[in-house]
């Protein structure tokens, strides 16, 4: 047995929004809504814009609806979201409270999305300015000590100690005692 399936081809780029709104059938909407270039502001627009149109679907055209829009809006949402994108689809209301539950959620994980970014970068510099600090310490150490050892070092010298990492300079601080002469300590320079 040989299974025929016959599909349409349905170019959506081709039709203006406007004239995906004017046909107000759950296709239109579809595409429509699936025209979206971001889930957040786009969609939300999107969703405000076909809300009244929803509204006159079926009961069954407008279930399917709503489970389609659930689906997309809740892709790349984390389970918190998730959860309350459920809810807001469980309930029974207006599909204008459910266009603004949605864009409620959006927002949050926007905003969360946000702050996380910032706690990450805040981390992160804390972190650069204590290995500048660390390593700031052992030039000043190195410096420090090889003076004392070898006399008084060339800005060439003194330049490239400070072009090393914490660790070059922390071997160098280690082996101070075994140098006997400052071409020991050129090698790691």
């Amino acid at each position: 047995m040989v299974l025929d399936f016959k599909y349409i081809l349905f170019d959506v780029r081709r039709y203006k929004d406007e004239e995906l709104l004017e046909l107000a059938n759950l296709i239109a909407t579809v595409f429509f809504i699936d025209k979206t270039k971001d889930k957040s502001t786009d969609l939300i627009n999107r969703l405000k814009e076909v809300a009244t149109k929803m509204q006159n679907l079926s009961g069954e055209d407008l279930n399917v609806m709503c489970n389609w829009i659930k689906n997309i809006v809740i892709r790349g949402l984390n389970s918190e979201s998730k959860r309350e994108i459920e809810d807001i689809f469980q309930k029974k209301g207006t599909v204008k409270n459910m266009v603004y539950g949605i864009e409620r959620v959006i927002k949050k994980e926007k905003l969360n999305a946000k702050l996380e970014g910032r706690m990450e970068g805040i981390k992160e510099g804390i972190k650069e300015g204590r290995e500048e600090e660390k390593k700031a310490t052992l030039y000043k150490t190195a410096i420090r000590l090889l003076t004392k050892r070898f006399g008084e070092l060339s800005e060439e010298i003194k330049s490239k100690l400070s072009g090393l990492e914490a660790e070059t300079l922390e071997i160098i601080i280690d082996s101070i005692f075994e140098y006997e002469n400052l071409d020991d300590v050129k090698k790691y320079i």
